[in-house]
C-alpha cells in the first residue's frame, strides 16, 4: 500500500493524507521493497526529491535503521526523515 502525507502551509497547516495504490510484491527484503516503493511513487509522476517524510510500522524490514527500507530511501533522498508509526 503506498500512500501520501502532504501539507500546505498558509495561515495553519493543513496535513492530507492519500491512498495512492496496492502494488504486489513477492520479494519483501528491504533493497527490493525500498525499490518497489520509490519505483511506485515515480511511476505515478511524484518527485522524490521533495519527500520529506516516510513511516512505516515497526517491522525490522521497513525500520531497521542499519538496513531496514528507511535507511535505502533515506540514503537517496536524505529530507526523507523517518517517522514510527508503529502502536505503543
Amino acid at each position: 500500500c503506498v500512500g501520501c502525507v502532504w501539507g500546505v502551509v498558509f495561515e495553519k497547516i493543513l496535513i492530507k493524507e492519500d491512498f495512492l495504490e496496492f502494488v504486489h510484491v513477492k520479494d519483501v527484503t528491504a533493497p527490493v521493497f525500498g525499490n518497489v516503493i520509490m519505483k511506485s511513487i515515480m511511476s505515478l509522476g511524484l518527485n522524490l526529491n521533495m519527500l520529506i517524510g516516510q513511516g512505516y510500522d515497526g517491522t525490522a524490514v521497513m525500520s531497521d535503521q542499519f538496513r531496514g527500507v528507511r535507511t535505502i530511501i533515506s540514503e537517496k533522498y536524505p529530507k526523507a526523515r523517518f517517522f514510527s508509526l508503529h502502536n505503543v
